[in-house]
């Protein structure tokens, strides 16, 4: 009977610290977010701390915010672009169908899951989402972009397939700080 109730204590300390230790290891992947304000797009979005965010040239003359989670693995990576543009188009509609378009071309594998309006701190959003193939690897982009005051702000976030979908809440968060200053 001793023997019994001893094992049951231990058994239930043991559940108790996996409880314990798993929610610490989930709020420590979303938790300690820090601001990243882009000068060059007017924006700012939050990214976890310790992720890498620099600038990369998109097109001559055309810098965007560049956040990346600190691996090199391409089927571990998270990678976010953030930039804005002079709008071509005259409203979220007309962009959306431009730049799926040019995703096509871009990829031979291009799939288009979902396509849905978002709103972000209260601005209206349109948001897609693709699946492609690259050098192997299957990928997810998420494309989320609005046009206002004569331009278009967008977000691209790319992460291979399981990544993305092991990482939607994380995603989600880092999506949902977005600002337009």
């Amino acid at each position: 009977m001793k023997r019994i109730k001893n094992s049951s204590i231990i058994l239930s300390v043991l559940i108790i610290s996996v409880l314990f230790i798993s929610s610490a290891l989930g709020q420590s992947r979303t938790s300690g977010m820090e601001t990243v304000k882009d000068e060059i797009s007017g924006t700012s979005i939050d990214k976890p701390a310790g992720w890498i965010h620099s600038y990369t040239e998109q097109s001559p003359g055309k810098k965007a915010l560049y956040i990346r989670n600190n691996t090199e693995n391409p089927e571990e990576s998270i990678n976010i672009l953030v930039f804005a543009q002079a709008a071509q188009s005259k409203n979220v509609s007309e962009y959306a169908k431009k730049l799926i378009n040019q995703y096509s071309k871009a990829y031979k594998t291009f799939d288009l899951k979902e396509k849905e309006a978002v709103l972000i701190n209260d601005t209206p959003f349109a948001s897609f989402l693709i699946v492609y193939d690259f050098e192997g690897i299957k990928y997810k982009m998420n494309s989320i972009f609005t046009v206002q005051d004569g331009k278009v702000y967008q977000i691209n976030i790319i992460a291979s397939d399981k990544v993305y979908d092991s990482e939607i809440e994380l995603i989600n968060k880092i999506t949902g700080s977005f600002k337009i200053n």
